[in-house]
């Protein structure tokens, strides 16, 4: 009987914002290992390209196949990311908007046809901010028209 040794398997490291958590996480086959990351980094990019490259240096050690970074170009919060070991795999979009509309070329018509829309996802909602409740936050710390 002829065994052939067993290859351990490659897996795709995906390191993306918490937001989409929900979205992606039905991609999950095994051959997936997901690392999400606070909304927060959105509002201090330069702390967003520090996080994921210390992810991704940790991730010289495994036995991945590639990188996928879950992040749009986010106020530049993943310019410069780099690996010496591993394939990165970026998305060529603005923001996550682009990844729910389904497309870049979706978004410019969404944005063509309804200029300065704001865009809530379930994850956002769940996990981040939304403007209502920025206001109601504004509003306890200062007072209601200076939160307006």
């Amino acid at each position: 009987m002829n065994r052939r040794p067993l290859k351990k398997p490659f897996r795709w490291l995906v390191l993306a914002c918490a937001v989409i958590e929900k979205e992606i996480c039905q991609f999950q086959n095994g051959q997936v290992e997901f690392k999400y990351f606070d909304y927060g980094l959105h509002r201090t990019p330069e702390n967003m390209a520090k996080a994921l490259q210390s992810e991704i240096d940790q991730a010289e050690e495994g036995n991945y196949k590639g990188i996928i970074i879950g992040y749009g170009l986010c106020s530049n919060g993943i310019v410069g990311l780099h690996s010496r070991k591993h394939r990165l795999v970026i998305p060529r979009i603005h923001d996550c908007i682009t990844l729910f509309l389904g497309s870049p070329e979706a978004y410019r018509v969404q944005s063509a046809e309804n200029p300065g829309t704001y865009y809530l996802t379930p994850g956002w909602i769940e996990k981040g901010q939304t403007p209502l409740s920025k206001f109601k936050s504004y509003a306890q710390s200062y007072d209601e028209e200076t939160a307006k």
